[in-house]
């Protein structure tokens, strides 16, 4: 079984506590409250096509180690350990880091205004985040890219929802051009061969992002 300290060890790891910014805009515990504990939702996490579609992404891009930014209860980490995929995720909710399925890949950050992600620049071959973004107040957007970009090695990718404004803790939504606009500004490039493909394999009508780094 993949363990998280065995993966912290091998990059090196160390705390982080000199940055500010946001993760999301309500309080965890309301959050939990809607997404983790309603019917639809628990439909919803538990579809495998959705976590077999999201690493059969990720296995595109041949990754030697990937880190997942926003795992909710798991399943994807879940998916890629049983794939022999090296893959840690993080959270802030206390209720996905307790009902995880996939204890030994997950890191609880915490409260993000008050640390930084605990990893070294250019840790990870891939960065995966999916509908996660759209929760990140918009004036801390470009912080926490930025701090993607730091450990990413090679490529970002992330399906961000741009057309849900109605959902609680969606308080980032803007066209895909904005989103696109904001990753390159830190020093990503966008890219369109990968992302085409991709397009073509995705399960539900996400929006992709695919970036590699400059």
């Amino acid at each position: 079984m993949l363990r998280l300290d065995a993966i912290l060890q091998k990059l090196n790891f160390k705390n982080r506590h000199n940055n500010e910014w946001n993760f999301r805009s309500m309080d965890t515990s309301d959050y939990d409250s809607w997404y983790y504990k309603r019917p639809q939702s628990k439909a919803y996490l538990k579809d495998k096509k959705i976590w077999t579609n999201q690493v059969d992404m990720i296995e595109c891009f041949e990754p030697d180690i990937v880190f997942e930014f926003g795992s909710g209860l798991g399943y994807a980490l879940k998916e890629a350990e049983t794939r022999g995929i090296k893959m840690i995720g993080c959270e802030t909710s206390e209720y996905a880091i307790k009902n995880s399925i996939c204890k030994t890949s997950m890191i609880q950050i915490g409260k993000i205004p008050d640390q930084r992600l605990p990893f070294l620049d250019n840790s990870f071959d891939l960065v995966f985040s999916s509908e996660v973004m759209e929760h990140i107040k918009e004036e801390h957007t470009s912080s926490v890219i930025s701090e993607l970009y730091r450990i990413c090695r090679k490529h970002i990718l992330l399906t961000i929802n741009t057309f849900d404004a109605n959902q609680p803790g969606h308080i980032n939504m803007h066209s895909r051009d904005w989103w696109v606009d904001k990753f390159e500004a830190v020093g990503f490039e966008h890219d369109q061969k990968k992302y085409q493909k991709l397009s073509k394999m995705k399960y539900l009508n996400w929006d992709i992002f695919v970036f590699k780094k400059a």
